[in-house]
């Protein structure tokens, strides 16, 4: 039994399965670690050369030979995406991300540059004035819990928004939740 595989009671078919797949993944892991170091080799060339890390001909060139050299039976619109990946991660290691923005720190582009996905807003109600500056940035209503804030000695409702930093779709990890501010 895999050592990934912990789970009492499978079939020793699924077992056998199992182990084998565990068996192929540390072998593709230590391959892509082999094409990232070569990787590595060609952003220390592309550095002294002058070249561009990105390249999209050659990319399109790599993964329209991989699809035409596709056996099956992973159909080839799943190769694209694969290769895209993995090729996006050896850019990363060629030449590590910058990303530049404007404003001050704090500001939404600086948020999105640092990865987040959305900014979200609680709100204590009545607050005409914080609801439309924030309405006005681009936060949208999503919900309002009723008599849970406790402010100016009554119980008021706390309305919540947020606001996309990046469009639906883009890929990439979290980043590390904090608050940026705290109002009264």
């Amino acid at each position: 039994m895999s050592d990934l595989d912990t789970s009492p009671g499978t079939p020793a078919p699924l077992q056998t399965l199992r182990t084998q797949i565990d068996a192929l993944d540390r072998e593709l892991l230590a391959l892509l670690n082999r094409r990232a170091r070569l990787a590595l080799e060609v952003g220390e060339l592309k550095k002294r050369e002058g070249s561009p890390v990105f390249r999209p001909e050659r990319e399109a060139q790599v993964i329209d030979g991989l699809k035409k050299a596709n056996p099956g039976p992973l159909p080839n619109d799943c190769v694209a995406p694969i290769w895209r990946e993995i090729m996006s991660a050896s850019r990363a290691l060629e030449a590590p991300t910058r990303v530049a923005y404007l404003g001050p720190a704090g500001t939404f582009s600086e948020l999105a540059a640092l990865g987040y996905h959305q900014a979200c807003a609680g709100i204590t109600l009545p607050n005409e004035g914080s609801v439309a500056l924030h309405e006005s940035v681009g936060f949208k209503p999503v919900g309002v819990f009723r008599d849970i804030g406790f402010k100016f000695g009554a119980w008021r409702d706390v309305g919540y928004w947020q606001c996309a930093l990046q469009p639906a779709g883009v890929a990439g990890e979290p980043a590390e939740p904090r608050v940026l501010s705290v109002a009264g």
